[in-house]
């Protein structure tokens, strides 16, 4: 078949294009690792597979990776952000959650409570948050960890698989 000079694009490939450009842009930048050592992961982040959490018996998601850290290591933001919420949670202990203002947030479980930052702090890349405390409630039979969980757009993202890229 001929072209048509004047031929009406294609609608699909208009959205394709688009889906692809949104894509590319809703990505965490510069991203830094939230332990000096991320070699020693507990629990990794299951998607929507279904595993044993060891301390309650129950099968449920694991919307979060855990890596081991000893008491008192320093936790690092994973990206640039600012501190949106700081809570002690009763399950999750002590936690900051960060708004990286693309779609993305992160969320730190089982710090300690002498935290270096507050809520509305502006964080850059790599800056401390705080350090490993007591694991949380939920996580007590594993050994002392860092339990961090990325969402983009209120879904769940393997934060590991991002700082991979």
């Amino acid at each position: 078949t001929e072209l048509q000079a004047n031929a009406e694009p294609d609608i699909s490939d208009i959205l394709e294009t688009a889906e692809e450009v949104i894509g590319a842009a809703e990505k965490l930048e510069n991203l830094s690792l939230p332990l000096a050592d991320i070699s020693n992961v507990l629990s990794p982040f299951s998607s929507s597979e279904l595993v044993k959490n060891e301390t309650t018996g129950s099968w449920q998601t694991h919307n979060g990776t855990d890596i081991a850290a000893d008491i008192g290591t320093e936790v690092y933001a994973v990206a640039d952000g600012e501190v949106t919420s700081v809570n002690n949670d009763a399950l999750w202990g002590v936690t900051v959650v960060i708004d990286h203002h693309n779609g993305f947030t992160t969320k730190y479980c089982g710090l300690g409570s002498d935290l270096a930052v507050q809520q509305g702090d502006k964080l850059n890349c790599g800056d401390v948050i705080g350090v490993i405390g007591g694991t949380a409630d939920i996580e007590s039979t594993v050994p002392s960890h860092l339990h961090i969980e990325l969402t983009h757009n209120g879904k769940y993202v393997d934060v590991l698989s991002e700082i991979n890229q």
